[in-house]
């Protein structure tokens, strides 16, 4: 599973909304995972797993934030821009985690689960 992370400046957008991105975020476009199973008589041979890609990590609670809004959100497109110029795209995306927002620092952990697949791929769906 390709998986890496990143600090710094992000951007970090949500459908039509912007989240301040804060700290460290994670993220994979991988959509298998290959794993080589060793039989007992020594046969070697690859298992391979779906996962979903993920962009993760944490976000401000900002004052037009509305957090109850982020519960099980669904946006067509979440866009993570790196500084180095890459933008980590999930499409059908879905905020899986459950939002806890640490009252003193205002920050809260956001994970973005969906589908990797290019734009043209959604359009038949």
């Amino acid at each position: 599973m390709s998986q890496n992370i990143s600090s710094g400046l992000l951007s970090l957008v949500a459908g039509s909304t912007v989240l301040n991105a804060v700290g460290d975020f994670t993220y994979s476009t991988a959509r298998t995972q290959i794993e080589v199973v060793t039989g007992v008589d020594r046969h070697a041979s690859e298992r391979h797993t779906p996962v979903t890609p993920f962009v993760q990590g944490t976000i401000s609670d900002t004052g037009d934030l509305d957090t109850r809004s982020l519960e099980g959100a669904r946006f067509d497109t979440v866009q993570l821009s790196l500084q180095n110029g890459k933008k980590i795209k999930i499409n059908k995306a879905i905020q899986v985690n459950r939002i806890e927002v640490n009252a003193i620092e205002g920050t809260m952990e956001v994970r973005f689960e969906g589908t990797a697949a290019p734009d043209e791929d959604l359009a038949s769906a």
